[in-house]
């Protein structure tokens, strides 16, 4: 398969949050590590329709295995971690905040 557009820039596309050229990244095969960094990349961005391929794109590259799965878990679980975390650290956050308002935001010695 020829590549008309060459390698692609996946810090670009996530950036742009550029979900259907990640999802095409996952199959550009001249480069396993391009194809892991785009797993990773739309892992980060949570989107759901990138399900599917991810699903697809568990091949034999260890790499690539790992991270789709890991981009599958993220977007399938990640905002919950973020709510469990946010649950326990309340009682801190409060804390900080009655100690800044307490202390005029300094700090103490």
């Amino acid at each position: 398969m020829v590549h008309l557009f060459g390698r692609p820039d996946i810090d670009k596309l996530e950036a742009e949050r550029n979900v259907p050229g990640l999802i095409k990244a996952l199959n550009y095969r001249p480069d396993g590590a391009v194809r892991a960094r785009a797993a990773q990349a739309l892992g980060r961005l949570r989107d759901r329709s990138a399900l599917g391929a991810l699903s697809k794109a568990l091949d034999h590259d260890p790499k690539v295995l790992v991270e789709a799965l890991m981009a599958i878990d993220e977007i399938e679980h990640g905002a919950d971690r973020e709510r469990e975390i946010d649950r326990i650290m309340e009682p801190a956050y409060k804390l900080a905040a009655e100690w800044r308002k307490e202390s005029g935001g300094r700090s103490k010695p």
